[in-house]
């Protein structure tokens, strides 16, 4: 019975301990000739970087834009060539950026002035939500 109970102890500390870090992860970012590591974590579905998250909630800038109204979608130099979402990020004020992960998967991300990062295609479909499935 004790072995039984230890177990399933051991179970449900290994469950939370993935649930917690399921939540946040890092990724790498070019700086000045080397790689720094970003801390992201996810919010409601949405990535943005640790140092927006204040007393348990989100407070940035990249988090405000998340939350504000669209903005107007430049128009691109070039038709039909590029990512929409890496263009959205100049047209809200920030700049993109590509991250890294550890298995070398990119990601584009939005980073403001406050060095707040959002997830770029996370902010795109929350400001122009992709149509649905044709059936």
């Amino acid at each position: 019975m004790a072995q039984r109970q230890s177990t399933g102890i051991v179970i449900i500390a290994f469950l939370l301990s993935f649930a917690a870090q399921a939540g946040e992860f890092s990724l790498r970012y070019y700086n000045n000739d080397k790689y720094e590591l970003v801390k992201i974590t996810e919010v409601q579905k949405t990535r943005v970087t640790s140092n927006c998250i204040k007393n348990g909630k989100p407070s940035c800038k990249a988090w405000s834009i998340f939350l504000g109204k669209p903005f107007k979608v430049s128009a691109q130099k070039v038709p039909l060539l590029g990512n929409p979402a890496a263009h959205y990020c100049w047209d809200v004020g920030a700049k993109n950026r590509i991250l890294k992960a550890d298995n070398n998967e990119q990601t584009d991300y939005c980073v403001f002035d406050d060095n707040s990062m959002i997830d770029s295609w996370d902010l795109y479909y929350k400001h122009f939500p992709p149509p649905p499935p044709i059936k």
